[in-house]
């Protein structure tokens, strides 16, 4: 279950991924018994897939990989939504706001209903690995009043990648 200021509860699904060249994994989430069938859906794992844009995580890795976002130029964009944006302007404002902000939001443009805000994790050399984000209903969760919690996340997860290496153990050397 997704922690809000104050250690307060939620009630909504935080979740990590990590990314590759070609797809995203979910890691881990935490979410409350009453989001357990929210969670049964399928997870948009094909980052080349047009699908994946309308997600906060597709457009947190597509903001960075301008290689991959070409490749969908020449696809159809779904409307997965009456809130879907398919249009590549509106689409390119969306990629300037995550990279001069670090966050992704989208509002019920992949499933009716939910909102979802996604924060990148990077590896000591600035390459996107994965995100952390949380998604839940609409009516009740605003993701604009976590985005400093989750961007603080997403940073405490890339020092885990950009902190000092341990040396190794006296008399060992490093494999």
């Amino acid at each position: 279950m997704a922690v809000g200021p104050g250690g307060r509860r939620t009630g909504e699904i935080a979740w990590m991924i990590a990314v590759t060249d070609s797809t995203n994994t979910l890691i881990e989430s935490a979410f409350g018994s009453e989001r357990s069938a929210d969670m049964s859906r399928p997870w948009p794992a094909v980052i080349r897939s047009p699908g994946f844009l309308t997600t906060a995580a597709g457009r947190l890795v597509l903001a960075d990989r301008p290689d991959l976002v070409e490749d969908l130029r020449a696809k159809p964009l779904p409307r997965l939504t009456p809130y879907t944006v398919n249009h590549w302007g509106q689409i390119a404002r969306t990629f300037t706001d995550v990279q001069a902000t670090g966050v992704a939001i989208e509002h019920e443009q992949n499933r009716l209903g939910y909102s979802c805000i996604a924060a990148g994790i990077r590896d000591a050399d600035g390459t996107l690995v994965g995100a952390i984000g949380v998604v839940g209903r609409t009516g009740t969760f605003v993701a604009e009043r976590i985005d400093r919690p989750v961007r603080r996340a997403a940073e405490e997860l890339s020092r885990l990648f950009t902190g000092p290496a341990e040396p190794p153990p006296a008399g060992r050397r490093p494999s």
